[in-house]
């Protein structure tokens, strides 16, 4: 069991830097407890993505000058996504193996346990590209990145065509870093809760509500609005024109707008 989340700040959001570091943090403490031997946190905006993940638990995580100068920002963030790491396979003395991951174009987080990745690498062979440490989540972000950067498919398309293969659990979130207003949400039974701030003009999502909500009172981002992310789906979200599409996993299409 891993916790992820993330923080969706819609264009005109009125969300300061103290602010999602004040929110991220909360979001650290909250989920710690599904995972405290690896941390990792996300920054993304339109010119660059900035990662720093280390093997501690998120208390302390919270508390390194590393995390909190990363909210010394000017650029307007688009994106943040954390990840609090319980191991089930790759040491998390080794950075390859913890959260948030990057493979080429792909960043993303995952929660859960995917048994067939060694088969899966095997079977791609060199089309995945090197694989980077030894731990099984990295077979979604490489698969994700064959559809979206070699076969040239949407990200939603990617995730569709991505899930048909893995065997296992999951919820995840995942980015094109080529296309940072736009992150796809999804899940098998894994749960990933939602929750729309409508005056603050913010998404967050988490692996419980709970952590969305006290992090949505510490921070005073106002009222907020549930959205469903329903099990065996992909929702994808973007940020510039604060729309989001629902699909199963079988590509059926739902859709709305914030």
């Amino acid at each position: 069991m891993c916790g992820l989340f993330g923080i969706a700040l819609l264009s005109g959001s009125t969300v300061t830097s103290r602010e999602t570091f004040n929110l991220s943090k909360v979001m650290f403490e909250e989920l710690e407890h599904r995972g405290r031997r690896a941390s990792g946190i996300a920054l993304i905006n339109r010119k660059r993505i900035t990662v720093v993940k280390k093997a501690m638990d998120g208390s302390t995580f919270v508390n390194l000058q590393e995390f909190s100068s990363l909210f010394n920002y000017s650029e307007q963030i688009t994106f943040i996504i954390g990840h609090c790491r319980l191991d089930t396979k790759g040491t998390p003395s080794r950075e390859d193996n913890n959260h948030p991951m990057v493979v080429g174009n792909v960043i993303g987080v995952h929660n859960g346990v995917i048994v067939n990745d060694d088969l899966l690498f095997d079977s791609y062979g060199a089309s995945l590209g090197h694989r980077k440490g030894t731990v099984d989540s990295e077979i979604i972000f490489s698969l994700i990145n064959y559809h979206c950067s070699t076969l040239g498919l949407s990200l939603r398309r990617s995730v569709v065509r991505t899930c048909e293969k893995l065997a296992g659990s999951y919820a995840c979130a995942a980015m094109d870093m080529r296309k940072p207003d736009t992150i796809a949400l999804f899940r098998e039974t894994h749960p990933i809760a939602m929750e729309y701030f409508p005056t603050a003009k913010t998404v967050i999502f988490a692996s419980e509500r709970y952590a969305i909500e006290k992090a949505g009172r510490k921070v005073q981002l106002g009222s907020n609005r549930q959205i469903i992310v329903p099990p065996h789906s992909v929702l994808v979200l973007n940020t510039s024109k604060k729309l989001y599409s629902i699909n199963s996993l079988t590509d059926k299409a739902l859709s709305g707008v914030l």
